[in-house]
């Protein structure tokens, strides 16, 4: 009973302890990245695409899942909240410490993905965690290879989520980059499979609206967007706004202009999902 209390009560400490400088908060997230967060996400691939994925098509398991499972630790334990490109190079600008990257942790768990590996991008108190937990897999790097990482990891159609542990009404620590996509992202898999109600990510700020005089119907923007928050509609294209998380794809590769990202939401982590979940 005691070792099946302990993550939850390890959860509940880390919330009342809301500074992430804290000593706590860095020694929970160093056992996150080194002795849960692999086998999480492997088990989680396992569960939709690999050898358990009878766990998300039977409907009970799934239900259990959801409730019992996904949705604490998205609402709680760890989260994301995409970002378009060009805030992504500004946040590396404005870290005080150093930057360190290593191999993403969801293609090295289910090592199933074509993507470049060398994504993981760890910053503030994510990089003593996780070079200390990984020492052999991540490396320092400066600023500027930093943000040229980001603009090719975007030209290759990736985008960037950044990662929030143990968010709280009163902040989250924002400790890691990541450069995802829909066949390599675990979390991103996970809220497609489970929906929003199931394993929450986290909305970011932007909005992404079409200008009608601009947009030429090609459809590219559809091509890329990971949300499906985009639909072809008499030549023009239409946007579910509910959908969009702004992470910028689209926006980055119309070829005429056709795409304004609006800044419509609070940043994360000054309201988490459930705060903004309990206002709708």
């Amino acid at each position: 009973m005691y070792r099946a209390l302990e993550p939850s009560v390890l959860l509940l400490a880390g919330h009342l302890v809301t500074d992430e400088q804290s000593a706590l908060r860095k020694a929970l997230l160093y056992i996150f990245a080194r002795y849960i967060e692999i086998p999480m996400l492997r088990f989680a691939y396992s569960g939709m695409r690999g050898r358990l994925r009878f766990l998300s098509d039977n409907t009970l398991a799934r239900f259990l899942l959801k409730r019992l499972v996904l949705q604490p630790i998205g609402l709680r334990g760890d989260t994301a909240h995409p970002l378009p490109t060009a805030d992504v190079l500004k946040l590396i600008d404005d870290q005080t410490s150093a930057i360190a990257v290593g191999p993403c942790r969801c293609r090295v768990a289910h090592g199933q993905c074509r993507h470049r590996l060398e994504t993981d991008m760890v910053i503030r108190t994510g990089v003593e965690a996780f070079t200390k937990a990984w020492p052999h897999d991540y490396r320092e790097l400066a600023r500027d290879e930093a943000k040229r990482l980001i603009e090719v990891c975007a030209d290759e159609g990736l985008w960037h989520m950044v990662f929030l542990h143990l968010p709280t009404a009163a902040g989250a620590n924002e400790y890691v980059i990541c450069n995802c996509c829909t066949d390599g992202c675990v979390p991103f898999m996970l809220n497609k499979v489970f929906g929003q109600d199931g394993f929450p990510l986290v909305r970011g700020e932007h909005v992404a609206h079409t200008l009608a005089d601009r947009c030429r119907g090609c459809g590219d923007c559809l091509a890329v967007c990971p949300w499906e928050a985009r639909t072809l509609v008499d030549g023009v294209v239409a946007v579910d706004s509910d959908k969009c998380f702004g992470c910028g794809l689209c926006a980055r590769v119309c070829r005429n202009g056709g795409v304004s990202l609006v800044r419509e939401r609070p940043r994360p982590p000054l309201r988490t999902y459930l705060e903004q979940k309990s206002a709708s």
